[in-house]
């Protein structure tokens, strides 16, 4: 079914399919002839607009995946939007991929964007509309002359990478990657009739891909938690998320293990109807994956997927469950890691050391087959990452990999970069940030600047928080906490918001190698030394201090300022929040909280 969708028809339409439910949740009921009815409305307004690049900015819902899918069946290529991120980037996301058009709601902000004169058409389905620009020759949204990649016959997508660096790269992915991933997955893990799949990631993440596409090619049921908003429905409101999945009885769940932790630490009941867990993202620790195991259903999987959203979102695989894993396999991944596994169908792995030369036992991490994007649409980012080796075409992960035996292991990064909450930090691109900065105002003064990333919430596994240490002469007296906001205000540049704390030292103390280099390790150690010594949860006056204190490690000197602190400035990031939220809703009789509450400051 799913080359019948991907090769532009409509495969929901299947007599054997149109009475079973396609989508379904609280208020939700979508059968599966709906769902070809509404995926043909999309596709024929595309078709009669002659339109070939289309943005997808619609919340989670019923809306959004008939979107997705009228485009993929309309053989237009669409790109997500998350209007959570600032309206610059999204802009430069538009006029980057060169799209002609925006799927959306009459409520949406592109709708309230004064840049160009434009036309909606609303689409009579699901409250859909079709904002065109009456400008066709305008460069700000579209192109005459579109990137090649774009108009490539099996294009699919263009997923855009987290921009921590300050400028985001395009992605294009294609019909044929989208298969060999979901064709691999049914057969390594197939469905069995009654299986569910929670609506539950980003679109703006490849992951989202299978979650749909992998679901509804299946003649499977897609649980939709109905909400208005961009965030992922267990970061949004975690207790409605779990109530979701007991009450509609949904067995499979795709998230990143920051998410897993939220769920094993505020949950009283851990979802028992799940019986596979799809973990990617993140470095999945092996304590993490112990208490998962623990706490899900005694017949449960945990699928640890490695991969990127250049090779098609996986690439290789390692299965856990009670029965095949035990505690002297997790103690013994201690030190490497849990394993990444095994490459999936028809993909080639090959480890490449520091000489060039292949290696059987560690090196950087190559990767070929089906999966593999056509590139970024800045073509000197492909030169650099997608490189041909004889007959095959390879690309260039920058993970650096260990086999042991048959099993490929994680060991980190050729580079700076770091996954937090599943967005790519570059270490290197903060510190330089900080360096302009202090180049810019303290010029006459010698300083050092490190990055490391750290776990900032108690009881987690996950890294979560960035933590940049400025050494100066006069440490905090010099550098200011002024200093330090205008830094952070120009750091991601409005693209990616994660939780960062900034420590000035004396430039004395300030670790460094014996090369003269940022010594990470030591900086890391001494963050551990400086903030890790209370373990003890002293009695604070107030409730809300007592439980930002609980899930947040920081000093306890902390607390006096807690009320003049934002939670990002505390070192807070969403899953932080859904979890404060969680406890202010459940110790406190806060029921009617909202996310926005917990993250956003208060009004001036």
């Amino acid at each position: 079914m799913t080359d019948t969708l991907l090769g532009s028809g409509i495969p929901f339409a299947d007599v054997r399919w149109s009475s079973k439910v396609a989508m379904q949740g609280p208020g939700i009921k979508v059968t599966y002839e709906q769902l070809g009815k509404d995926t043909s409305t999309v596709q024929d307004a595309l078709r009669r607009e002659n339109l070939t690049r289309v943005a997808i900015s619609l919340p989670f819902g019923v809306a959004q995946v008939v979107a997705m899918c009228g485009a993929i069946a309309a053989r237009a290529v669409y790109v997500p939007i998350d209007e959570t991120q600032a309206m610059e980037r999204n802009l430069l996301i538009v006029q980057t991929a060169c799209v002609q058009a925006v799927l959306c709601h009459a409520e949406s902000l592109w709708l309230q964007c004064p840049r160009q004169p434009h036309l909606v058409t609303p689409l009579h389905v699901h409250e859909l509309v079709l904002v065109t620009w009456t400008d066709a020759s305008s460069t700000s949204y579209s192109s005459l002359h579109p990137n090649p990649l774009l108009e490539h016959p099996d294009a699919m997508y263009v997923l855009f990478t987290s921009g921590s660096t300050g400028v985001p790269k395009g992605v294009v992915g294609t019909r044929r990657a989208t298969l060999n991933r979901l064709q691999w997955m049914w057969h390594a893990f197939p469905f069995q009739p009654h299986d569910k799949v929670l609506r539950s990631t980003k679109l703006t993440f490849v992951d989202a891909i299978w979650e749909i596409l992998g679901t509804l090619s299946h003649g499977q049921t897609l649980v939709v938690v109905p909400f208005t908003g961009f965030t992922p429905p267990l970061v949004a409101d975690l207790a409605r998320g779990l109530s979701v999945i007991a009450a509609f009885r949904v067995t499979r769940l795709t998230l990143v293990p920051s998410v897993l932790q939220m769920l094993l630490h505020a949950a009283a009941s851990f979802p028992q109807t799940i019986q596979t867990f799809v973990v990617s993202g993140e470095t999945l620790r092996p304590q993490l994956l112990q208490q998962a195991l623990q706490a899900a259903a005694p017949t449960a999987t945990v699928l640890n997927l490695y991969g990127s959203t250049e090779v098609g979102g996986d690439v290789t695989c390692a299965s856990f469950s009670r029965q095949s894993t035990t505690s002297d396999q997790i103690e013994s991944w201690g030190v490497v890691g849990v394993p990444i596994g095994k490459a999936i169908q028809h993909t080639k792995l090959m480890l490449m050391d520091e000489d060039g030369v292949v290696s059987c036992t560690r090196g950087e991490l190559w990767v070929a087959g089906p999966g593999l994007a056509l590139g970024y649409l800045n073509p000197s980012d492909t030169i650099d990452k997608f490189v041909h080796v004889g007959s095959d075409l390879w690309f260039k992960t920058g993970d650096e990999c260990v086999w042991r035996g048959d099993v490929l292991f994680y060991s980190g990064r050729v580079d700076s970069q770091v996954k937090i909450g599943g967005i790519s930090i570059h270490l290197d691109a903060v510190e330089a940030c900080f360096d302009m900065y202090l180049h810019q105002h303290f010029q006459h003064r010698p300083w050092h600047v490190g990055a490391v990333a750290i776990s900032m919430s108690k009881h987690c596994l996950q890294l979560d928080t960035v933590v940049v240490y400025v050494g100066i002469a006069g440490g905090a007296a010099t550098f200011t906490s002024i200093h330090s906001q205008a830094a952070l205000a120009s750091l991601f540049n409005g693209h990616v918001v994660v939780p960062v704390r900034v420590v000035v030292i004396e430039r004395t103390a300030f670790p460094l190698t014996s090369t003269g280099k940022t010594h990470r390790r030591q900086l890391l150690e001494l963050y551990n030394q400086t903030n890790k010594g209370n373990k003890s949860t002293p009695e604070y006056k107030d409730k809300l201090t007592s439980i930002l204190m609980a899930h947040l490690d920081m000093p306890s000197s902390t607390a006096a300022v807690v009320d003049e602190m934002t939670l990002v400035e505390l070192g807070g990031n969403s899953l932080v929040a859904t979890m404060v939220l969680h406890d202010l809703r459940t110790q406190c009789g806060l029921a009617t909280l909202e996310l926005a509450d917990v993250v956003q400051p208060p009004s001036p």
